[in-house]
Parts: C-alpha cells; structure tokens; sequence
C-alpha cells in the first residue's frame, strides 16, 4: 500500500527551486544532495564568467568559455573555484 503525506512547507520549497533552476538551466540537474550544492556552483560561476555550461556529467570539463576553451567548475562552499584546461 502506497501512503501519501504532506510535505513540511520548507522541504516542497525546495523542491518548487528545484524545479524552477531545471527549467532555467535545462540538461542540468538540481537533485536536493550533494548534486544541488555543486550544480549551483557551476551556475554562479557560469552567470559570473560568461561560461557556457556542457550537460550535467560530461566528461572532462563542465564548462566552455567564448573562444571554445574548456573551463572547470569545483562545487563551492563559499567559493567557486575556475580553471581553464
């Protein structure tokens, strides 16, 4: 037997963000873990940067500047931190 609840207010307002970035960046996920923490990093530094974001996951570098340069995104903490390949 299935059983639904309720979500605490605080936990579906998470996940309406969630919703609402996978709208505003499509091809990347926004999972409520670790994920999240690390997917807005490469947002921020992406709007901040000029960068062009590749899919979530792809292999090698997460990003690529103007002149097609591939560029690093480290999640943050209360950093972002970018480096060109």
């Amino acid at each position: 037997m299935t059983k639904r609840i309720t979500l605490p207010a605080a936990v579906a307002k998470i996940y309406e963000a969630v919703a609402g970035l996978e709208a505003q960046y499509p091809g990347r996920k926004f999972t409520p873990d670790g994920r999240l923490v690390g997917s807005i990093g490469e947002v921020i530094a992406a709007e901040a940067l000029g960068l062009n974001l590749h899919s979530a996951s792809h292999p090698s570098h997460d990003a690529f500047d103007a002149a097609a340069r591939p560029e690093s995104v480290s999640p943050f903490t209360r950093r972002v931190s970018v480096s060109s390949c």
